[in-house]
């Protein structure tokens, strides 16, 4: 407004003194101040006017910086947020993986304890069997002596009547000890010894030997104790 009233004021001036020549001769002395002063106020105006544009520039360049720090102290939050989301995430997948690792140890261990147990069967398994067999054979040999001591009372009437023939009784002798010997040694034997390696040759060379006496014993002797090669095919 100040600007404007001196702009009207000075064009007054000029048209009063276009229109009266002498008015600026009469009184020069008195607007040269005039136009002095209203010319400092002027500049004074314009100056004043650049400065208040100036501050409100510089507020805006202050608020303009503040929002930058602003973001930059969000952005600083958000980056230390996601740094540790990152090293929560990172603590909870080496958590994983060790766990993963002590999982694989625990199976390799529980594989191993099984491969244990299982060869522990089995020698238990073979441990019963072989206790069986061994029930079997005493069982067996039970019998036999058993079996030798009815012979023996069912030959004491012969030699009895024998006592004149000492080669007699020693041959007898030896042959009931053949038979024994032939009796026990095929009851001791495995199925697949035996010449054919089939699985009845035990019972049946035993029932020759029961039932066929001394010959049953001598047949075991060149026959039964000879092992046929199996083929290579």
């Amino acid at each position: 407004m100040k600007h404007a009233s001196s702009l009207i004021s000075t064009l007054l001036l000029g048209i009063t003194i276009a229109i009266c020549p002498g008015y600026g001769q009469h009184e020069p002395a008195r607007d040269e101040p005039t136009r002095n002063r209203r010319q400092q106020e002027q500049g004074e105006n314009e100056f004043d006017g650049r400065i208040a544009r100036l501050q409100e520039a510089k507020r805006q360049l202050d608020n303009e910086r503040r929002e930058i720090e602003e973001n930059r102290a969000q952005l600083n939050g958000v980056r230390e947020d996601l740094e540790r989301r990152e090293c929560e995430l990172n603590e909870r997948f080496e958590l994983a993986e060790r766990h993963m690792r002590e999982a694989d140890e625990r199976n390799r261990q529980l594989e191993m304890r099984e491969r244990e147990l299982d060869e522990r069967e089995r020698e238990i398994q073979r441990e019963r069997e072989l206790a069986e067999r061994e029930i079997d054979l005493q069982r067996r040999e039970t019998e036999l002596n058993m079996l030798a001591r009815t012979l023996e009372k069912k030959e004491s009437p012969k030699d009895d009547r024998n006592d004149g023939n000492p080669l007699a009784a020693l041959l007898l002798i030896l042959a009931i000890a053949l038979w024994l010997w032939a009796l026990g040694n095929c009851l001791g034997r495995f199925d697949d010894s035996f010449p054919t390696g089939g699985h009845h040759d035990k019972l049946s060379w035993t029932l020759v030997i029961l039932f066929g006496f001394v010959f049953g014993a001598f047949l075991y002797l060149f026959r039964g104790r000879v092992q046929i090669p199996k083929s290579a095919g």
